[in-house]
C-alpha cells in the first residue's frame, strides 16, 4: 500500500527541480525574444539605410 502511495505524489526534490527550471526558463524565452526583435528591427533599418545610400549613388 505504500508503494502505491508513493508512486502516486511527486517528491519534494522533482517539485523543486522543475520549479527552479521555470523560473529559469520562462524569463530566458523572454529576454531572447525581446532581444531577436530588437535585432531584426535593426537590421532591417540598417538594410534599408544601405539601400538608400546605393541608390543616392547610382543616381
Amino acid at each position: 500500500m505504500k508503494a502505491v502511495q508513493h508512486s502516486q505524489s511527486v517528491s519534494l526534490r522533482t517539485k523543486l527541480v522543475i520549479m527552479c527550471l521555470l523560473l529559469l526558463a520562462i524569463p530566458s524565452l523572454i529576454i531572447g525574444f525581446q532581444g531577436y526583435n530588437s535585432a531584426s528591427a535593426g537590421l532591417s533599418e540598417l538594410g534599408s539605410r544601405i539601400l538608400k545610400n546605393n541608390v543616392h549613388l547610382t543616381i
